[in-house]
């Protein structure tokens, strides 16, 4: 064998194939820890979105307690006013102003109704509604509840965006 084989065989076995094996190794190491970056980065991003998305969800849950514990509200509720301009005025006075503060201070909150069980509360359209206003295929769900409680229900009307409803 001549001298000029020697070296480039010498060139290979020495030099070529320990940079190639040496290189193969270091890029599986770089590839093996940047992917394993990106997973944690991804799952600290969905850590973080659904806590944020449980306070939220505390905080609208907190607003039901708001309207089942505040005493005008369940006074109206209750048929307690004799007359249609005390229901009025109590509405106008104490319970609007509820509606009004939990709209503003939830931007998420679309809207805010109350189902009403007795016949002779004065119902006030848009936000006190009669219990046969639920949809029907919901009323098993949200007739079981019981005070104090509350049930999260996902409107699914087709659209990109989940739609939820707590009763």
């Amino acid at each position: 064998m001549s001298i000029v084989r020697k070296i480039i065989l010498g060139y290979v076995v020495i030099i070529f194939i320990p940079v190639i094996v040496f290189g193969i190794y270091y890029y599986n190491q770089i590839y093996g820890n940047l992917t394993q970056q990106f997973a944690d980065g991804r799952q600290k991003i969905l850590e973080q979105a659904y806590s944020n998305l449980r306070a939220d969800m505390v905080r609208i849950e907190s607003i039901h307690r708001l309207f089942q514990y505040n005493p005008y509200a369940t006074d109206y509720l209750d048929g307690i006013y004799e007359s249609e301009s005390e229901s009025v005025y109590a509405y106008l006075r104490y319970i609007s102003p509820l509606f009004t503060q939990s709209m503003f201070v939830n931007s998420e909150i679309e809207s805010i109704m109350i189902y009403k069980r007795k016949d002779e509360v004065f119902p006030i359209a848009k936000q006190f509604l009669d219990k046969n206003d639920i949809d029907p295929a919901l009323r098993p769900a949200v007739d079981h509840l019981k005070p104090g409680s509350g049930i999260w229900i996902r409107q699914a009307f087709g659209q990109s965006e989940p739609s939820f409803i707590y009763y």
